[in-house]
């Protein structure tokens, strides 16, 4: 069946997925779809491509997970995500685990026995990430300096074990190399690119996600741009005061958090990243502490563990969630 004619109330979407070519495109990390089946199996048709690697995707099926890759190629084919079930109802849930700049997934048809209405309406929180590589997983695994996508995995990054933790609906916007204030390692800001639906696509985001609580975590790239005489701290502070006007004009009186202290950095940026929290009283601040690394000396897996308890418990006590 056609994935885009399948209604929303069998078929949930996570994240910014948006339509292009009469199919579903999956770019940022942790994009997927979950749905409730009966059958036995479970296929889809799709295309993908990764340039440093493999397509990587987590399934979890009845609870249970799976790591698998989907091939690169440039035509719809299908594959079967899972087989030899009992003849049952299953959940099952598709997420992409590698940014859009490496990895971008088309899904235009689904095939199973049928659909059974999903529950949208569970009392799930919603939680939207901003940020740059630390965000996306980059480097979480491994110890070398390549990139590939073997090193970056979203499932162990903060993002993704803050909301498992919190059992929360996700969305991450973010982009290893990304800057608040002036460009470094990627030639794009934030404040440009937060109402697209991705950094690759260039298609306008309708902000109908309607997140419980925001968390930002910028700054690392920006102090890198201040090293290198690209910019200063009254400007990187100006920016984000300007990226927090703009989530709020979609997102009024939402709660916004503000992460630090993943990565030893400028002492200047997080302080002032601290000092932001006395601007409104929806804004709050969560510091981080870097216990190990990964590859390409970005925090590794100990790290985002830890980050997502601080965080989670924050967010606990901001929303007053037991």
């Amino acid at each position: 069946m056609n994935i885009i004619d399948i209604k929303n109330d069998f078929l949930s979407l996570d994240g910014r997925v948006y339509i292009l070519d009469n199919a579903y495109v999956f770019d940022n990390s942790n994009t997927g779809f979950s749905c409730i089946f009966e059958g036995t199996s479970f296929n889809i048709t799709f295309k993908a491509n990764c340039s440093i690697g493999e397509n990587k995707v987590l399934l979890i099926v009845d609870n249970i997970k799976t790591k698998i890759t989907l091939p690169n190629t440039n035509e719809f084919i299908s594959i079967n995500l899972c087989n030899n079930l009992e003849n049952n109802k299953h959940s099952l849930q598709f997420i992409k685990l590698l940014e859009d700049q490496y990895s971008r997934i088309y899904i235009n048809e689904i095939n199973c026995n049928k659909l059974i209405k999903y529950d949208s309406n569970k009392n799930n929180i919603k939680i939207e990430f901003f940020g740059d590589s630390l965000t996306c997983g980059f480097g979480v695994l491994g110890h070398d300096n390549e990139i590939s996508s073997f090193n970056e995995d979203s499932s162990y990054a903060f993002p993704y074990l803050t909301a498992s933790i919190l059992e929360a609906k996700l969305s991450t916007h973010s982009y290893s190399g990304i800057s608040l204030d002036l460009p470094m390692y990627a030639d794009i800001l934030m404040k440009d690119y937060f109402d697209y639906y991705s950094f690759t696509s260039k298609i306008k985001y309708n902000h109908i996600y309607n997140p419980d609580i925001i968390v930002i975590y910028l700054g690392t790239n920006d102090s890198a741009g201040i090293n290198n005489n690209k910019g200063n701290i009254d400007s990187f502070k100006n920016s984000y005061i300007k990226l927090i006007n703009q989530l709020d004009e979609y997102n009024q009186n939402i709660p916004i958090i503000l992460c630090y202290g993943m990565c030893k950095i400028r002492e200047d940026i997080d302080n002032t990243i601290k000092s932001l929290e006395n601007i409104n009283d929806d804004i709050y601040v969560c510091k981080f502490t870097p216990i190990d690394i990964g590859s390409v000396n970005h925090p590794g897996v100990l790290t985002h563990k830890d980050a997502s308890i601080k965080l989670s418990n924050l967010i606990k006590k901001i929303l007053n969630l037991k």
